[in-house]
Order: C-alpha cells, then sequence, then structure tokens
C-alpha cells in the first residue's frame, strides 16, 4: 500500500472508494509469499464470487496494474 500511498500522507483526504481501488490494485498483484499467487485469487477461492461483490472488490489484470501515488490522483 506504500506505493500508493507514501509514508506520511494524510488519509483523511481519500474517501473509502479511493482506499477500496488501492486494495483492489494491490491485491491482484501477485506475493512471492504465496507462491506468486493473486490474494484476490485465493479470498474468491475460499468465500466466492458473491462477497467479493458486496464488498466491492474487484480483480485488476496485470496490464492494468497501478501501483503509484498516480493511482489517487484528482
Amino acid at each position: 500500500l506504500r506505493k500508493i500511498i507514501p509514508k506520511g500522507t494524510i488519509l483523511d483526504n481519500f474517501t473509502q472508494d479511493d482506499i477500496t481501488l488501492a486494495f483492489n490494485h494491490v491485491n491482484s498483484y501477485t506475493r512471492e509469499a504465496l507462491d506468486n499467487t493473486i490474494p484476490y485469487k485465493i479470498f474468491k477461492n475460499m468465500y466466492g464470487d458473491k462477497i467479493l461483490k458486496k464488498l466491492g472488490i474487484k480483480f485488476i489484470p496485470f496490464d492494468e496494474l497501478n501501483l503509484t501515488p498516480n493511482l489517487l490522483k484528482k
């Protein structure tokens, strides 16, 4: 998350939609610690699509990932 929201950034300026967007990008990126699996896919396999939709969690394709502060620039 620190790649998108640098340390020291005031979070009061972000909406819930901003935070959800940031986490959608973070959780669509593979993790070596998860055997190069995407956290989104692990969650989907465990809990299903219904809960993902209710939480507003979406998969972001690799070629659309943005893990920079520009993601939340308005």
